[in-house]
């Protein structure tokens, strides 16, 4: 089943259209963004030269709510659960993370210039919104490296689509549910510049970041960092 085949199911088609249960992040609100340690505010200095570097806000067509028609930026509520999202977000592949590898990100944070509404699909808002759990299930691997996320990305769509207006989407780590995460709707160039105005770059990497190892000496998050 593909994505247009989701978009056009009838059991996701009051999304489109409905009042949805939400959730309001008031202006101010400070979210989380893992990212490769090299990233920029504004890429825009860089025009013309061989490598533009990569911006700290990164518009996902992927993951498991962005599409083409629906690019997404995904940032955590907490610093811990975006880092859990970014770098653990595979069991599979194990929760082993090196420092070597922690050395190539940095976590910056965002505060939101405008209060945000999202569709609450977190705890008893999924239920309020008519959905459970399989919006967050992995489904039809492409092949052995790449799994995706259909219904969900349609279910995003969807909701972007709603005349009322939500801002993304508040949901469930899907690693550990104790956590939650933002994704929030591309809608202009505008929204994105307001964005950029909220960033304070991380100054150092994740593996001078001492809060990175208090989680796994707290044993609240089951990862272990490798030197």
């Amino acid at each position: 089943m593909t994505l247009l085949d989701y978009a056009g199911d009838e059991t996701i088609a009051f999304l489109r259209e409905d009042e949805l249960a939400t959730a309001v992040l008031p202006k101010g609100t400070v979210l989380w963004r893992i990212h490769d340690k090299d990233c920029v505010v504004d890429s825009r200095p860089y025009a013309g030269s061989d490598e533009v570097p990569h911006e700290i806000i990164r518009w996902s067509t992927g993951g498991r709510f962005g599409s083409q028609d629906c690019p997404m930026l995904y940032l955590g509520k907490t610093r811990q659960g975006a880092f859990l999202e970014t770098l653990c977000s595979d069991p599979a592949l194990g929760i082993a993370v090196s420092e070597e590898r922690l050395g190539a990100y940095a976590c910056s944070s965002f505060e939101l210039p405008t209060a945000m509404c999202l569709a609450n699909l977190t705890a008893d808002g999924l239920l309020k919104n008519r959905l459970d759990g399989n919006v967050f299930s992995i489904t039809n691997p492409d092949d052995a490296h790449r799994r995706t996320y259909r219904y969900a990305r349609s279910v995003a769509a969807a909701i972007h689509e709603n005349p009322n207006g939500y801002d993304g989407i508040l949901y469930h780590s899907r690693v550990n549910p104790e956590f939650t995460n933002v994704a929030l709707f591309y809608d202009n160039e505008n929204q994105h510049r307001d964005l950029q105005q909220g960033i304070e770059v991380a100054d150092r990497t994740l593996v001078e970041e001492q809060w990175a190892y208090r989680m796994q000496r707290s044993g609240f998050i089951s990862i272990e960092i490798l030197r």
